[in-house]
C-alpha cells in the first residue's frame, strides 16, 4: 500500500506548496484539511502514514490535535511532523510528552521534505537481536525518545544507526560534553551520553533560547541534563509499566569519557544515533532485581 500524508494548515498557500513538494518527491497520496477539527473528523475515517501538522490554527491548534492522536491507542503510532521550529524549554518538552517526532525547516524546500520523508518512511529500526526482549523493548524506546527529542531540540532528523553490546574497557573516547542520569527501583537503568559542541550548542539554544556565542560550558551542560531528563522520562513511561522506576537527578561534565565519568558503572549496551551526519553514543546499564 502506497503511502499516504496529511497535511493540516489553516494557510492555503502553504497547503499548495507542501502538497507540491510531496507529490515532487514521488506521494501520489496527498491530503489537505483546514484546521483541527477537519483533521481528527478525517483520522476517523482515515489512517495516513504521516501527519504534517501547522502549530497555531485557531479552534483546536496543533498542540492539541497532536495531544489527542497521541492519547487514542489506534492513533498513537501515527508520526507527527510540526510545520514550524520550537523554541524554548516549555515548548519542546511538551512536543516530547506528545509523542511528536520532529519539525519541519523553513522556508520549505524539496531537500528538506525528502530528509523528513527519509527518517519517517523509509528507516529500518536498528536492532539487536542477541539480547533478550525485554532490553531490545528498552533499547528501541529510549532510541526513539533520544531520536525525536534531539529532533525537536536541535533540528534534523536524527536516525538511530547502530545498537548493540559494548565493552567499555579502553575506550577512551573524550567528549566535549558528557551527561548521565540514572532512576531506580525494581530494576537499574543509567543511560549516559557524549555530544560535540557544535550539535550541543545548536540543541540548548533552542531550549533556552540563549544565543548560541553567549554559552558558556555550565549552560550547555544544564542544557544536556534537561535533554536527558526528557529522554529518560519519556522511556520510562513505557519502560515503567513493566518495571516501576523513579529518575534520579542527571550530572554532567565537560571534556571527559563517558566511562571515567562514573566508572562504577558496567555500561553493558550501546545505541548511536546520527544527527546532521554527527554520531552521538548513548550508553546503558541496566538490570532488574527480579527474575524474568
Amino acid at each position: 500500500m502506497s503511502d499516504r500524508i496529511l497535511i493540516v494548515d489553516d494557510d492555503d498557500n502553504i497547503q499548495i506548496l507542501l502538497a507540491r513538494l510531496l507529490t515532487l518527491e514521488g506521494i501520489e497520496n496527498v491530503d489537505v484539511v483546514s484546521s483541527g477539527l477537519e483533521a481528527i473528523e478525517y483520522l476517523a475515517s482515515m489512517r495516513p502514514s504521516l501527519v504534517l501538522l501547522d502549530v497555531n490554527m485557531p479552534g483546536l491548534d496543533g498542540w492539541l490535535v497532536c495531544e489527542i492522536i497521541n492519547n487514542v491507542k489506534r492513533w498513537k503510532s501515527i508520526p507527527v511532523v510540526f510545520q514550524t521550529a520550537l523554541q524554548g524549554s516549555e515548548n519542546i518538552k511538551r512536543a516530547v510528552e506528545l509523542g511528536a517526532h520532529s519539525y519541519l525547516e523553513k522556508p520549505y524546500t524539496r531537500d528538506s521534505v525528502r530528509q523528513v520523508l527519509d527518517a519517517v518512511l523509509n528507516r529500518n529500526r536498528v536492532t539487536d537481536q542477541s539480547v533478550g526482549q525485554d532490553l531490545q523493548m528498552i533499547l528501541r524506546d529510549l532510541g526513539e525518545a533520544a531520536e525525536h527529542t534531539l529532533n525537536l531540540m536541535a533540528g534534523g532528523h536524527a536516525q538511530t544507526v547502530r545498537a548493540g553490546k559494548v565493552s567499555l574497557d579502553g575506550d577512551d573516547r573524550v567528549h566535549d560534553y558528557v551527561g548521565l542520569i540514572s532512576s531506580t527501583g525494581t530494576g537499574d537503568l543509567t543511560l549516559a551520553t557524549g555530544w560535540p559542541r557544535n550539535i550541543a550548542s545548536r540543541a540548548v539554544t533552542a531550549l533556552t533560547q540563549v544565543p548560541e556565542e553567549q554559552l558558556d560550558d555550565e549552560i550547555i551542560l544544564d542544557g544536556i541534563q534537561e535533554f536527558l531528563n526528557m529522554v529518560l522520562g519519556y522511556g520510562l513511561r513505557s519502560i515503567g509499566r513493566h518495571w516501576p522506576m523513579r529518575l534520579n537527578l542527571p550530572s554532567g561534565q565537560v571534556g571527559t569519557s563517558i566511562g571515567s565519568m562514573q566508572n562504577d558503572i558496567d555500561f553493558g549496551f550501546e545505541f548511536i544515533v546520527s544527527s546532521g551526519g554527527v554520531e552521538i553514543p548513548f550508553l546503558i546499564s541496566w538490570h532488574t532485581h527480579d527474575q524474568f
